[in-house]
């Protein structure tokens, strides 16, 4: 209820800032179309809907796509819910601006605490401390854009937030995990 009460008056603001991910999926899907529409633009391209190099492709333009969702429209995001949070204006042009002026931070601070998690998955019995570590840091990045900090400053204070809610956060994380997935 809190969310959409945060969201629903700034529709207009969230549309623009996911407006930037259209252009690839509209490629994409207008050569799909001409694939399997068009004879002439098939005869021109030496794919098939089917060939490998149309399935590395499309591949690519999705992997292209999901780095540009991390690494500018995530910050975004963030910082246009931090904005509405604090009252201050915010616009599509801001919520980008300061995105991205702090995206150094974000990134160091998914960086570290990924490669932990990683460490700990690769050893197997770190399995149960990386699921730990998961949940107890997944507020970093918006405490890297948010409150200004970087690296492990970040992912404490993410764990701070996150302590006395660990399940909540837990179920919370997994049910935006399979919703994500769940598109394909």
């Amino acid at each position: 209820r809190q969310t959409w009460q945060t969201f629903r008056p700034h529709l207009g603001l969230f549309a623009g800032i996911g407006a930037i991910t259209i252009p690839l999926t509209l490629a994409v899907s207008l050569l799909q179309f001409l694939l399997s529409r068009s004879p002439e633009f098939a005869a021109l391209v030496p794919l098939t809907e089917d060939s490998p190099e149309l399935h590395s492709l499309i591949s690519a333009i999705a992997l292209i796509q999901r780095i540009l969702l991390l690494l500018i429209v995530t910050p975004a995001v963030i910082q246009a819910v931090g904005d509405i949070a604090a009252g201050r204006p915010t616009s599509v042009r801001r919520a980008f601006r300061e995105g991205l002026r702090k995206l150094p931070d974000y990134l160091w601070t998914i960086a570290r605490g990924g490669l932990i998690v990683i460490v700990l998955t690769i050893t197997v019995i770190g399995i149960p401390w990386a699921i730990n570590r998961s949940v107890r840091w997944m507020l970093g990045p918006q405490s890297a854009l948010l409150d200004g900090l970087r690296g492990k400053a970040a992912l404490d204070n993410s764990a701070g937030v996150v302590a006395g809610r660990w399940w909540q956060m837990a179920a919370n994380g997994a049910m935006l995990a399979f919703l994500g997935a769940a598109p394909g």
